[in-house]
């Protein structure tokens, strides 16, 4: 719903902006899309309000502003309808999964491993900067990855090959504050994810 985009990623926060005093903050987080990272023929509407707003912040309260670029991720127990958490549903119930772009990279970070940096973001000097893991792979291999964990029985299917490359242009927060997070938490996630999947359904019926 394109009104509901430009409500809650621009018109709210300029209210808020519009009664906050300078010097109410020390410092300003904001947590961006990577989409915004693109050029503005690729960005999505949800990527261009989330830009528009953070340079209102940045306009209103210079030197103030930490810039967090995430990419995508998902959580235990996540209802976002983030794609690790939508596939593993999907190769659950044996369903098929559908890849738009076979050569498209990912980075994937768990919303715990956000977390942990963001609680750290009082040593980090206000500017830009980018949260990506040591998980990176083609959407293809993250299917295969998946349904090996699961050992399920859907057919993946490869559509069109329209591949997104993500732009790195920022330091990573995460070597900066030393945090962690590599294949072997990823798959110990998924794993956390499949258990809490089972329980839920067991407990449902």
């Amino acid at each position: 719903d394109m009104k509901n985009i430009i409500d809650s990623n621009l018109l709210f926060g300029l209210r808020i902006l519009n009664t906050m005093d300078y010097k109410f903050f020390s410092k300003i987080l904001l947590t961006q899309s990577y989409l915004e990272l693109l050029n503005k023929k690729q960005m999505t509407l949800y990527a261009k309000t989330k830009s528009i707003f953070a340079n209102e912040v940045e306009k209103k309260f210079p030197k103030k502003v930490i810039k967090a670029y995430l990419y995508d991720t998902f959580g235990f127990s996540d209802r976002r309808e983030k794609l690790v958490n939508i596939w593993l549903k999907k190769l659950i119930l044996n369903k098929p999964i559908t890849i738009y772009s076979k050569h498209t990279v990912v980075n994937l970070s768990s919303r715990k491993f956000i977390s942990k940096i963001i609680s750290s973001i009082n040593f980090i000097k206000p500017g830009s900067y980018e949260i990506r893991s040591e998980v990176e792979m083609k959407l293809t291999e993250l299917a295969d990855f998946l349904k090996d964990i699961t050992r399920s029985k859907s057919k993946i299917i490869v559509k069109r090959d329209e591949p997104v490359k993500i732009v790195k242009k920022y330091d990573n927060l995460s070597k900066i504050l030393n945090i962690e997070y590599n294949i072997n938490n990823f798959k110990e996630d998924i794993i956390k994810i499949l258990n809490n999947e089972k329980n839920y359904k067991k407990n449902s019926k």
